[in-house]
């Protein structure tokens, strides 16, 4: 077995996720993850096996024991405060996480408080959160030295604000020490777009830049110990550990002359960190932070040769972007059901101005107080800052749009990579496969007859009417939230004012929505007699027929104009000289 590390964490992963599948109760889940274990190491000698399920059944049990043991009953013990989640106060006691009640998170900010209280247990896993922490007393508050770190970097960004602006100063603080708390929603979906989120939270990327350019000017050593401080300093989150365990493993093992290996790097520090924070195994920092790192491993090489044509400060930051996108970019689409091919550009024309405001936030900390550094550095900050909205503006004309995704857009594209090391690897009927999925996309997103679907969340009510490649939403009501739309891949959205809305479909057949209804009345106003089908009625005069296995009604329409109601309908169909009403059947 070569490279068992590799072996051992994804035992240690799957551990995890098992384990915690068994807690909530999905057996099957968990008996299928279990099955499949067995299946990735079928080909394994029996002792190569047994050590690799003990690392499995280490972790499901670290995993039971961060969830489940602790001591309910607290007193005078130390909570940190650590952050907020919704409107919740985030606490860690004793490296696990809570949620405190009745603590005022701004007034205790990062400090220590010494409390008794009950802890019930009431767990998220995918947070790490074990229960929910009861204050009886609270009896003292410390601001020990991670309450004074954080207090000097709230010192540093109130400085930053008064020079800089409080936009820009929010991205400085995010770039260099990871509080993205000030970074207002609307900087956060640009980045989102442009493709370069991971630059607003320290990541691996900040850890390797601060350490290589450390390098340059002291030992190894003591690069390591001031890139250590630094990790504590921006909170030490799972990407930034996993990137300095890797720095020190290929030290170290250069200091003691054994053969570094990056996969098994990767893999040990993956070790460290789950059974540390078992609950990792579903964060999504953690997973893109490897998944990138896993890409950049295996493929920077191979795509940097197939670059060989471009000149290198070209070619060298593309095949990074490119490698670390080929395992990230099918999960990103499963986790935030969106793409955007910006990243690509952006990567290239953006990260070298970020990479700047990197070094010179970091040097304003360190040497802010000296007028004539601080007046310098303020000075190419805002210079940086003035070049980065230039490239806004220019992604904003040229740039591509974000695409909204559904899962079975997510399983086409990691069907596709699957097909594709399939056919490299000698299997040339797999071919084939591709048109499959080509067919599965024209077969969602391409409707060939018009559609009329209602739907209503919470107060809005709307209704999406779709043709070929177009999806159009009218609502009686301005539609705010933003995921709503971007579900539905709507194109263009109207909203019921002072006239109707009338529109032509097909067939000359012209629908009606009126103003003044909060459910809405739709009126088919046609030039010849048409056939309305319309779905169960209480009116029992009509004749029944079967339509698709539903009970319905037919109705001749001899007059130019029918409308019904459709507070309870779901979808209308639009089929030549007929109209389908289709109600939502239980």
């Amino acid at each position: 077995m070569t490279r068992p590390l590799i072996y051992y964490s994804v035992a240690v992963f799957l551990g995890s996720v098992i384990s915690v599948c068994f807690m909530n109760k999905f057996f099957i889940l968990g008996a299928v993850l279990a099955a499949l274990f067995l299946i990735l190491f079928m080909h394994l000698t029996f002792k190569e096996a047994f050590i690799i399920i003990l690392f499995a059944i280490f972790s499901m049990v670290n995993t039971y024991i961060y969830f489940n043991k602790f001591n309910a009953y607290l007193f005078k013990e130390n909570i940190r405060v650590e952050g907020k989640l919704g409107l919740d106060t985030l606490g860690v006691y004793k490296g696990k996480k809570v949620i405190i009640d009745n603590i005022d998170f701004e007034s205790y900010k990062n400090g220590l408080i010494n409390v008794s209280g009950y802890i019930e247990k009431s767990p998220k896993y995918e947070f790490g959160i074990i229960g929910k922490l009861y204050v009886a007393e609270n009896h003292s508050f410390k601001k020990d030295y991670i309450y004074k770190i954080n207090l000097l970097k709230e010192q540093v960004y109130n400085s930053l604000v008064s020079s800089i602006g409080e936009e820009n100063a929010a991205l400085t603080s995010g770039i260099c020490f990871g509080e993205a708390s000030n970074i207002k929603k609307e900087q956060k979906n640009l980045f989102r777009d442009l493709g370069i989120s991971h630059i607003i939270s320290v990541s691996g990327l900040h850890i390797a830049m601060i350490y290589k350019i450390i390098e340059k000017l002291f030992s190894y050593k003591v690069s390591i110990i001031i890139t250590v401080l630094y990790s504590i300093l921006t909170g030490a989150k799972a990407p930034t550990l996993r990137a300095l365990f890797m720095i020190i493993l290929l030290k170290c093992s250069s200091k003691i002359y054994k053969k570094y290996d990056n996969m098994s790097s990767l893999a040990f520090s993956a070790i460290i960190l789950l059974v540390i924070k078992p609950y990792l195994s579903f964060d999504m920092g953690f997973h893109l932070s490897y998944l990138a790192t896993l890409g950049i491993l295996l493929f920077y090489k191979k795509i940097k040769r197939t670059l060989y044509k471009l000149p290198s400060f070209i070619k060298d930051p593309l095949a990074i972007t490119l490698s670390a996108q080929v395992f990230s970019l099918p999960y990103s689409v499963f986790a935030f059901k969106s793409i955007n091919l910006n990243f690509i550009l952006s990567n290239l024309i953006l990260i070298p101005f970020y990479t700047a405001i990197l070094i010179l936030g970091n040097l304003y900390f360190i040497l802010g107080n000296i007028a004539v550094i601080n007046s310098m550095i303020i000075f190419l900050l805002k210079l940086c800052f003035s070049a980065l909205e230039g490239g806004y503006i220019l992604f904003n004309n040229i740039g591509f749009s974000t695409s909204y995704l559904s899962y079975l857009d997510g399983i086409i594209i990691l069907a596709l990579y699957i097909s594709y090391g399939l056919y490299k690897k000698g299997y040339e009927r797999i071919k084939l496969f591709p048109l499959t999925l080509l067919l599965l996309a024209i077969i969602q997103y391409y409707c060939f007859i018009p559609t009329i679907e209602y739907f209503k969340y919470g107060k809005d009510v709307f209704a999406l009417f779709k043709y070929k490649n177009s999806n159009v939403l009218i609502a009686n009501n301005p539609i705010k939230r933003e995921e709503i739309l971007n579900t539905l891949k709507v194109q263009k959205k109207l909203v019921l004012g002072e006239e109707d809305i009338n529109l032509i479909l097909k067939n000359k057949t012209f629908i009606t929505l009126q103003k003044d209804i909060e459910s809405f009345n739709v009126h088919i106003n046609t030039k010849k007699k048409k056939n309305i089908i319309v779905s169960k009625d209480k009116n029992k005069d009509l004749p029944l027929i079967t339509y698709k296995e539903s009970d319905i009604i037919r109705v001749d329409a001899n007059t130019e104009e029918y409308s019904f109601n459709v507070e309870n309908l779901k979808t209308i169909y639009i089929f030549n000289d007929s109209v389908y009403v289709i109600d939502n059947f239980p």
